[in-house]
């Protein structure tokens, strides 16, 4: 089955996310500091620091890393073989792993 890696920094920034609607500029910037301040993945400092520094016209310039496009081809490979999750099931599991 396909593994969701860094799944707490992720699921705090969904979370973010989703509350973004009701915050404030100067909360949500905040809220993102706070966010990135607690990662200690390189990776994914990494990848948070390509995504604040792309513009618009830049997207098409967007190079991605070999490690991201290994990743892309075993979750193809993963979907073709039937090793996925509905949306339901991701939601489920991402509900048990927010309750531990």
């Amino acid at each position: 089955m396909l593994v969701l890696q860094k799944q707490g920094f992720f699921v705090n920034l969904y979370r973010l996310l989703i509350n973004y609607i009701a915050m404030t500029t100067l909360q949500i910037k905040n809220k993102l500091i706070s966010t990135i301040k607690s990662v200690k993945d390189p990776d994914v400092l990494e990848d948070l620091y390509r995504l604040l520094n792309i513009e618009t016209e830049d997207i098409e310039k967007l190079k991605i890393p070999a490690r991201v496009k290994k990743a892309i081809a075993q979750g193809q490979k993963d979907i073709k073989e039937g090793r996925h999750y509905t949306n339901k099931q991701a939601d489920d599991q991402i509900d048990r792993w927010l309750k531990k």
